[in-house]
């Protein structure tokens, strides 16, 4: 049988010697499972008008607008969107597990998850009083968050680690990717970790913010792959060093992290070289991979070299060029085209370029995923950003306690 989807990349990607993508696109008969665990909330945004400033206690013009939203919501959706207009022929179901209120923002989320093709066998309605969750988001005029309010009140409390575990439970004979976000709290996050590396799932964690980022680290031994910005991560292994101190030595012993035999024309950004530490430090907790998001200046993939465990190998991905309409939702697209295709059992590098065309396409439209996917406009800035990508081996020096945290 012909392999439709492998047919598709290797057209896309065959002059750069990725054609078989290393192992290849799996089967499209094969259906795939992807569940994800956490908010999906009403997305209250207000824009205000170009030339108008905000002044603190005053009132500025614009417009405000409603939508779904919320870090799980917005993967799931974005995934559904590139199966729907991209990748056809790949077969792969997509679950939510959330807790919504019983009042009509509840109800008009999951009429907006079955409109996208998302399950929502795992949406609990929590009847008697909690709202659903919504956030309020105000841009200033070039697109950038100026303000943002969130009330997941309801996730964090009801979305308990037996609510997970009897909800995820249904599926995990089938297989695929399990995706958590950081609006959980701890032990809930902890359960599904636990309960998927006793199954056939990958797990990735996406840390949803600063302050609730480091929710993950009891479960970091579960994870396969962590998708935190600069902040995010830099809140993890702080907590990581408090916490863990046995963990991180207290004075430095040889140094920072340098590049191995940096190949010829490879020029990695200094950001992400400082960022290996980091990520290593989290790589040494359990994790299996640290994507690493850090706005217009890209992307970097880092996990343990397989040919020597004390080296660290970066695919650094810059981003694409582009006007900014709005940031939010960026994350969460890139995360979904890396998702996509670990489904599809491409290689980093293809999963990666992936995660960055995708991730323009959300900066180009208002709304948290593009409402506006082109199959050959999203092929064709993946095949770009292939020519773009660079890859080096890090030499991680020391994981103390000074050199992980830059002081």
């Amino acid at each position: 049988m012909k392999d439709s989807v492998h047919a598709r990349l290797g057209i896309i990607h065959g002059h750069l010697g990725e054609g078989n993508l290393s192992g290849g696109v799996g089967s499209p008969v094969q259906k795939r499972h992807v569940c994800l665990i956490g908010s999906c909330i009403r997305d209250i945004q207000a824009w205000v008008s170009p030339g108008e400033k905000m002044a603190p206690g005053g009132s500025s013009m614009g417009r405000v607008t409603y939508s779904a939203g919320g870090v799980a919501f917005n993967i799931a959706r974005a995934l559904r969107s590139l199966l729907e207009y991209v990748f056809t022929e790949c077969m792969c179901e997509v679950e939510l597990i959330s807790a919504v209120g019983d009042d009509e923002a509840g109800k008009d989320l999951i009429k907006m998850c079955q409109a996208n093709n998302i399950s929502t066998r795992g949406v609990s309605r929590i009847p008697n009083g909690p709202r659903t969750a919504s956030v309020v988001i105000v841009f200033d005029g070039s697109g950038d968050v100026a303000y943002s309010v969130a009330d997941v009140d309801i996730v964090e409390r009801f979305l308990t680690p037996d609510l997970v575990s009897r909800s995820i439970h249904p599926s995990l004979g089938l297989g695929g990717i399990l995706v958590l976000d950081g609006d959980l709290d701890q032990a809930s996050i902890l359960r599904a970790c636990k309960d998927a590396s006793r199954s056939r799932y990958q797990v990735v964690f996406e840390p949803t913010s600063r302050s609730k980022a480091p929710r993950c680290i009891p479960a970091l031994k579960h994870i396969d792959y962590i998708t935190p910005n600069v902040d995010e991560l830099t809140s993890i292994v702080h907590k990581l060093c408090q916490h863990h101190p046995d963990n991180f030595p207290k004075s430095c012993r040889r140094g920072r992290a340098s590049i191995e035999k940096q190949p010829r024309g490879i020029n990695i950004p200094s950001v992400f070289l400082n960022l290996a530490q980091p990520a290593a430090a989290v790589v040494q907790a359990g994790v299996g991979h640290v994507l690493v998001t850090a706005g217009d200046q890209g992307a970097a993939l880092f996990f343990t070299a397989p040919e020597n465990n004390d080296t660290l190998k970066c695919i650094y991905c810059p981003a694409l060029p582009t006007q900014v309409v709005s940031v939010s939702g960026a994350g969460d697209c890139l995360a979904a085209g890396f998702i996509l295709g670990l489904t599809m059992d491409a290689t980093p590098r293809v999963a990666l370029a992936m995660g960055i065309a995708n991730a323009w396409e959300a900066l180009q439209s208002e709304s948290n995923v593009s409402d506006s996917m082109e199959e050959k406009r999203f092929k064709a800035n993946v095949d770009h950003v292939l020519t773009q990508i660079q890859e080096a081996h890090v030499s991680i020096q020391c994981c103390c306690i000074t050199c992980c945290m830059g002081e």
